[in-house]
């Protein structure tokens, strides 16, 4: 059964929703092993068919079965073997290997259905057997077709069937009254038998549970497979787009694999819906779709759903903005703007990698040469502060923009890198980042402005960062919060902080002093968060005018 697609177009403004109906289904009947049992036989697409029949340890099926035609027979003999035989007296020439079970490229379910599947050991259908009912059926889902209802005792609403398939040899026998299952294991006394799961209805025993037994039979005869997995990993997520573009109009594409059935596929462009589709490209399936994007920072979030759960991979698109040239300036502009989301050691904050993008975007367009980086661990933070330094030193206005993680410990503020530790202040004071160091980074500028939309309050988080910042100072600067001294600021519901937002809003106000701007954002968050007030403190002596 070969891979199909049925994809499901739902469009709601620019999301990619679509399912894929196929591969090969397995139900979880709770066993301890964590085996997963194939939902219907080898070469069947329905759990009610029978599917195809097998000599052991042959992947294809034929039209007749027997010692004469079956692979491993040295030379048609009966009881001679040239593989799986660890018994010198049934070997060709005498020869043995050793080998008990079947090796991958001897297995029908493997070669068939793929990797993860495999032919069930003894072990395995000893494990069914003990952990489900059995039940006989002589007309399964009213298909009309005959065989045994195994029914987990740990989730009763779950169930393989296996239909009485019979077995066959240059004809179909006891089909419809018996049930006849390979195992992937050798007969160890006898090596022409192999050893199989076997389920034979009678009137005279009808629905006896011992009648599901371990049985072994000679391995030239065709009967049927019903295959397992113990894979139960989520699918993987490569993007293949570039992550910058000059224009709004985009090319999206990303490879999916997954060793399970897909079921759903959604991809969200900054919130918003549409749809793609799909081909299959070397990944199991690939996003090949223009979608529309906006200047600055997008961000793009793929979610795969399989058999075996959801994952989601977000990736971030800057857009450039060639159309929208920059004012000239006569004075020296310099920003180095960062943001930090994705934080290993504490829940990750949604927001300050695209507050920081955002905020890069506007201040280019306002005549800064800006420097961005998101994500920094601590060395990269610091390596990013040093090579700042020498572009801030010459400059009449420099900006410090972070968004992220902080706090004060013992009367310091703190900056927190991606990677550092949450659960000690001494730990935390030694691998986050002074503030005053990246104060005196940008030092050397004539006019020096920082801004912290920063001491981010996570509900998830079980670490010590629960404090906010403290009011710091220097020379000719201009110090703005996106909240007042030790108090905490929503991360927010929307693609922006509520800090951050309203300083994007204000900067599209022209000849506004520094304090008349933040003014502004002061009264944009408040009006709709009373309890954020945010804070500013300056020893400036000149006006500073970001948007002329």
């Amino acid at each position: 059964m070969k891979r199909m697609l049925m994809i499901v177009l739902v469009m709601l403004n620019s999301v990619i929703v679509f399912a894929q109906n196929s591969n090969y289904d397995f139900v979880d009947l709770g066993l301890s092993s964590g085996t997963l049992w194939a939902t219907c036989n080898v070469g069947a697409n329905h759990p009610w068919e029978y599917g195809n029949y097998f000599a052991w340890g042959e992947t294809q099926p034929k039209s007749n079965y027997h010692w004469t035609t079956y692979k491993y027979s040295c030379n048609g003999q009966y009881d001679v073997l040239t593989k799986y035989c660890n018994i010198s007296k049934q070997g060709c020439n005498n020869n043995t290997d050793n080998l008990q079970v079947l090796q991958s490229s001897d297995d029908a379910a493997t070669i068939n259905m793929g990797k993860i599947w495999h032919i069930p050991t003894v072990a395995q259908w000893k494990e069914l057997i003990e952990n489900c009912t059995w039940q006989w059926t002589d007309n399964y889902q009213e298909k009309g077709v005959a065989g045994i209802i195994a029914r987990s005792k740990k989730y009763t609403d779950r169930h393989i069937f296996l239909p009485a398939a019979g077995d066959y040899t240059d004809h179909h026998f006891g089909v419809g009254t018996s049930c006849y299952y390979w195992s992937s294991s050798l007969y160890e006394i006898s090596n022409p038998m192999a050893c199989l799961f076997k389920y034979i209805h009678s009137e005279k025993v009808y629905n006896d549970f011992n009648k599901a037994l371990i049985f072994e039979y000679y391995r030239f005869l065709g009967y049927s497979v019903r295959a397992v997995s113990n894979n139960n990993s989520t699918a993987s997520i490569n993007f293949l787009s570039p992550t910058t573009s000059s224009s709004t109009t985009y090319n999206l594409r990303a490879g999916i694999k997954s060793d399970t059935k897909i079921t759903n596929v959604s991809v969200s462009v900054n919130n918003a819906r549409g749809i793609s589709p799909i081909i299959n490209n070397g990944y199991d399936f690939e996003i090949n779709q223009n979608v529309n994007l906006t200047y600055g920072n997008n961000t793009i979030t793929i979610s795969v759903t399989n058999s075996s759960g959801t994952t989601s991979k977000s990736f971030d698109v800057y857009v450039k903005n060639n159309t929208q040239k920059p004012p000239q300036q006569t004075e020296k502009r310099v920003a180095l703007v960062i943001g930090n989301s994705n934080y290993k050691n504490v829940g990750t904050l949604k927001n300050p990698v695209n507050d920081a993008t955002d905020i890069a975007a506007k201040l280019q367009v306002l005549g800064f040469d800006v420097t961005l980086k998101t994500n920094l661990t601590h060395y990269n933070f610091e390596t990013t502060l040093k090579n700042f330094k020498n572009k801030a030193s010459s400059s009449d206005i420099a900006i410090l923009y972070y968004a992220g993680h902080g706090m004060e410990i013992d009367g310091i503020n703190y900056l927190i890198p991606t990677d550092a530790p949450i659960n000690d202040d001494d730990q935390l004071k030694y691998k986050s980042v002074n503030a005053n160091y990246a104060l005196d980074v940008i030092s050397g500028a004539k006019k020096k402005i920082i801004i912290l939309d920063a001491c981010r309050n996570n509900p998830s988080s079980r670490s010590i960062l629960h404090g906010g910042l403290g009011v710091m100072s220097a020379t000719n600067a201009f110090f703005a919060y996106s909240t007042s001294p030790g108090k905490t600021a929503p991360d927010g519901a929307g693609r922006n902080s509520p800090y951050t937002s309203a300083l994007l809003s204000a900067l599209t106000y022209k000849n506004l002093t520094l304090p008349q701007l933040f003014q502004k954002v002061s009264q944009i968050v408040t009006s709709k968060n009373s309890s954020q007030i945010p804070w500013t403190s300056s020893s400036l002596v000149e006006d500073v005018i970001l948007n002329k």
